[in-house]
């Protein structure tokens, strides 16, 4: 385990400038934030209470009923500024009026939750769920839908994926369905796709440093309105939108200092992740990875996925605390092991063998888990099947994911116009089903 000092040299070397992954769009980096909220215990104290299955009930709250977040039509009160042209989550004195009040923090999660109130209303309104109940239970498997075929498929290593989303083939066991391993190392990976500033706001000039976005008990002002098509494209490539930065070790020097809403001070994101590390008492990455290949399940997983312990820091850390820490790849701390891997041996487009069968163990297990599941009685089924099962919804998004591209879009270089109905079910299809006109 790391001391106070070296964790906090092994924190400024990994601030630093990082380069854009050039696979995933930016919007993803707030997917996976959201998706943390809503299993992952919050970790200063007075947060509410997570269930830790992927159930939106960090949008809907914990009772069934859901009466205490939508109105006695079922629709959630969505607020407008008093020109009609920014909406924005109920207040009250300026406070969110949200089950999960991380989902306020910053101006870019915070109007992904209003996506998803915006989408169950939509249901609603569009004749999709004849009540609240119905939407929450379409809006919950919607989103779990897109977390595997979407993000996951972009975020964890393709094997890896194949293995447990299309194979059903589960490798590691925790004792608990939230383990330390999860929440405060390996899911953490998002921080190292955080860019310093985001382009395409409204606000001249559009881009906004990240600092700027953090406005908890803030209404959303106009120049910060979101048009999320700039943020999720198409899933092709060079889509034209912004991207999110590579998963690696560098973490952009605007995470050591981000303001912590209310309290007039500044965190240091990095130092106080390697700081959880330490309170839960992980062991380092090398070790933990040479248990595994020690255990009963080693010498297939070596098979499998040809994993094996990294031998190195990695070049950019490696001339960073080049004789200063002794911090080597034996003691590493689990987190930046992750990040390492992910760099070495992916390149930074996504996630390597290790992080990635963290990952995919604990989701798998959160939607399984959940009362609502696209894999019902734990049996995996494509996404064509489980929209087939959506009725008229499934049929609305088949529409969108077949036809193929037109006008700007198709001018940004994607190349192939999209027609194939198989292709992957993105984000972006459910933008447009919103947006389209009645």
């Amino acid at each position: 385990m790391l001391t106070a000092l070296q964790t906090s040299e092994l924190a400024r070397a990994m601030s630093h400038a990082s380069a854009p992954i050039q696979r995933i769009d930016a919007g993803y980096t707030y997917f996976g934030q959201f998706i943390a909220h809503d299993i992952v215990n919050e970790t200063r104290s007075g947060g509410r209470s997570v269930s830790h299955r992927l159930d939106l009930d960090s949008l809907y709250g914990a009772s069934a009923k859901i009466t205490a977040t939508v109105d006695p039509r079922g629709y959630f009160p969505i607020v407008r500024s008093s020109d009609g042209s920014v909406r924005d989550l109920p207040r009250l004195d300026g406070a969110a009026q949200i089950p999960e009040r991380r989902n306020d923090d910053n101006v870019i999660v915070a109007q992904f939750h209003l996506l998803w109130m915006r989408f169950h209303n939509f249901l609603i309104s569009h004749g999709y769920a004849a009540d609240a109940i119905r939407a929450r239970e379409l809006t919950t498997l919607i989103f779990q839908l897109l977390t595997v075929e979407d993000y996951l498929r972009l975020v964890l290593a393709p094997e890896v994926f194949e293995s447990y989303f299309r194979k059903a083939q589960r490798w590691l066991e925790f004792a608990e369905p939230m383990p330390v391993e999860f929440s405060h190392a390996a899911f953490r990976f998002g921080h190292a796709m955080v860019r310093p500033f985001y382009e395409d706001f409204p606000r001249d000039p559009s881009d906004v440093p990240l600092a700027e976005l953090f406005r908890r008990n803030q209404n959303i002002p106009a120049d910060l309105h979101i048009d999320w098509r700039r943020f999720f494209g198409w899933a092709v490539p060079y889509n034209g939108v912004q991207d999110a930065l590579a998963i690696s070790p560098n973490i952009t020097e605007h995470m050591s200092a981000i303001p912590v809403p209310g309290r007039g001070a500044r965190v240091d994101i990095v130092k106080a992740n390697l700081e959880a590390g330490v309170t839960a008492r992980l062991s380092p990455g090398k070790e933990y990875v040479e248990r595994l290949l020690a255990g009963r399940r080693g010498p297939a997983l070596r098979e499998a996925f040809k994993l094996r312990p990294l031998d190195q820091l990695g070049a950019d850390l490696t001339i960073r605390l080049a004789g200063r820490t002794g911090i080597t790849i034996d003691n590493l701390p689990l987190w930046p092991y992750v990040l390492v891997e992910a760099m070495d041996n992916a390149g930074g487009r996504h996630l390597a063998t290790f992080g990635s069968l963290i990952c995919a163990e604990v989701l798998l297990h959160s939607i399984v888990s959940a009362p609502v599941t696209i894999y019902p009685a734990g049996k995996l089924r494509g996404t064509q099947e489980i929209l087939a099962g959506l009725g008229r919804l499934g049929e609305a998004l088949d529409r969108i994911r077949s036809a193929p591209l037109a006008g700007d879009d198709a001018a940004k270089g994607v190349g192939t116009p999209l027609t194939d109905p198989q292709r992957t079910l993105c984000i972006r299809h459910l933008i447009e089903l919103i947006e389209e006109p009645a």
